[in-house]
Order: structure tokens, then C-alpha cells, then sequence
């Protein structure tokens, strides 16, 4: 295996292990379980999914093709939907408070975060073909000298 698919592979392992345990601790405290929670419990699950978004961003800059940035894209487009699906149902609740809010929204943040970069990578990707092929179209660059 190439060194770099292994770096990427790495982030990408550790995105969705410190994501899923920013889900999990998440779900834990919003759970029926009577637990209190407070700002700084909602702050860890926020730093663990800072901690996602940050490998996932090095992860997904070392996606080399188009089609793998495009299916990373639609990952967290999906992962984005069904965050708005949740947050869409406890809005407006006897519960929804600011921490409430801080603990629904850190995921939201982050996996926008994740996406609108893929898409940047996409729209960079596009381009950069664009180019080449018109390039090749003309046989060679085109050079003026005056």
C-alpha cells in the first residue's frame, strides 16, 4: 500500500472513531437516562467533533480522484440531512436550552464544514481537467512572443 493511501486511510479511521464517539457521548446525554449535563459536557462533544472534522479535512485532502471526492461529498451531505432531521425535532421542546442548542449543533457545524470543502475540492478537480484537456486540445501551449 502506498505510504500516502495509508496516511489517508489513518485520518480517515481516526475522523470516524473521535465522530462516533462524539455521536455516541452525544446520544448518551440527550438519552432518557436522567443525567444533567452542562455547558462543559456539551463542549467535549463539541471538541470531539472538531476532532472528526479535523481528520476528515486532512483525509479528504489526500482524495486524489474526483470520484472519491464526490462520494466523501454525498457522505456528509447524507451525515448533514439526517443532523438537521434531529435537530428538527427538538426544536422547540421544554428541554431545548443553550446547551441543548451547543450539543445539536456541533455536529451540524462540522459535517457542513466537511462538505463545503469536498465540494471546494470537487469545483478544484473540475477545473484543473478542464484545463488539461484544453491544453491537449491545442497540441501544445500557446506561446506568444512579442
Amino acid at each position: 500500500m502506498d505510504r500516502k493511501k495509508m496516511v489517508m486511510n489513518l485520518f480517515l479511521i481516526l475522523g470516524v472513531i473521535s465522530g462516533g464517539s462524539g455521536f455516541l457521548y452525544r446520544m448518551l446525554i440527550t438519552s432518557d437516562i436522567p443525567v444533567t449535563y452542562s455547558i462543559s459536557e456539551a463542549l467535549a462533544v463539541h471538541v470531539l467533533f472538531a476532532l472528526s472534522a479535523v481528520c476528515f479535512l486532512i483525509g479528504s485532502s489526500l482524495l486524489q480522484t474526483l470520484k472519491e471526492n464526490a462520494v466523501a461529498g454525498m457522505c456528509f451531505a447524507f451525515i448533514l440531512i439526517v443532523n438537521l432531521l434531529f435537530l428538527s425535532v427538538h426544536i422547540g421542546a421544554e428541554y431545548f436550552n443553550s446547551s441543548f442548542a451547543q450539543l445539536e449543533l456541533s455536529s451540524l457545524l462540522y459535517s457542513s464544514v466537511v462538505l463545503l470543502y469536498n465540494g471546494y475540492l470537487i469545483i478544484n478537480q473540475v477545473v484543473r481537467t478542464r484545463q488539461r484537456s484544453s491544453y491537449t486540445m491545442n497540441g501544445s501551449f500557446i506561446r506568444e512572443d512579442r
